[in-house]
């Protein structure tokens, strides 16, 4: 593990020292902080060898725990209510569209089938969170109408359709049966309720948390992030999907 955490360090250090720098540019860090991963890929100068898919998923995951996290408890509540109507149409519905949109287009210029493109559409259809954090807040960019308190929402929303419509179309693709209500169930209603509800308690905890450790309060945010998560994952069941 010492080369892997040497590395990672390195990475690390080298994204702090340049994030000033990056934050001057007429592009979005995130950008930048791709480019460097390719220059530490396999096709990239130092051509470090990677292909274990499983640890990938395992540290994307991670990430996005804490990226979704960040967005949400960076948007303004009194601004956000505004604009949760048009937020829930985009990440669900936009969605929706995206993918139909996308896919037939790749099913025509690429000549893939219509489930492959589809798939394609489904993979590529939400708005990548970090990507409009980091160029609303790293540009403090405020637009009218509360645009981007609607952009953050809508895109700290719209996984789980994605995610949705990916599980659907890949179990159509390996002639697998999905049940698309339990899917709905699932992912939308159950996650939804299980955020609030652990929302709720980590609130609860806070503000009644009775400790002589300094770090309690972010140990306890890090705990409520976590499990507020993976809850739904665990408990929510993925029956929605059989094999013939």
């Amino acid at each position: 593990m010492n080369e892997p955490l040497l590395l990672v360090g390195i990475v690390i250090l080298i994204c702090v020292l340049i994030h000033r720098w990056t934050e001057k540019l007429p592009v979005p860090s995130l950008l930048i902080f791709l480019g460097l991963g390719m220059l530490f890929g396999e096709n990239g100068i130092l051509r470090i060898p990677f292909d274990d898919y499983l640890m990938s998923e395992w540290i994307c995951s991670i990430a996005l725990v804490f990226i979704i996290y960040y967005g949400g408890f960076g948007i303004n509540l009194k601004e956000a209510k505004k604009v949760i109507v048009p937020s829930v149409l985009l990440s669900t519905v936009g969605v929706v569209l995206t993918t139909v949109f996308v896919g037939l287009f790749v099913h025509w210029t690429l000549k893939l089938s219509l489930l492959e493109g589809m798939l394609i559409g489904a993979v590529i259809s939400s708005t990548d969170a970090a990507s409009v954090f980091s160029v609303l807040r790293a540009q403090k960019l405020s637009l009218k109408y509360s645009t981007d308190s609607m952009l953050e929402m809508e895109s700290g929303s719209n996984d789980p359709f994605s995610y949705m419509l990916t599980v659907v179309f890949t179990a159509l693709l390996l002639a697998q049966e999905v049940s698309i209500p339990l899917l709905l169930i699932s992912q939308v209603v159950f996650g939804c309720l299980a955020g609030i509800l652990m929302g709720k308690i980590g609130v609860y905890a806070l503000h009644r948390l009775n400790t002589s450790l300094d770090q309690a309060e972010t140990i306890l945010v890090v705990a409520t992030v976590l499990i507020a998560y993976a809850f739904p994952a665990v408990f929510g069941g993925n029956g929605y999907i059989s094999v013939y």
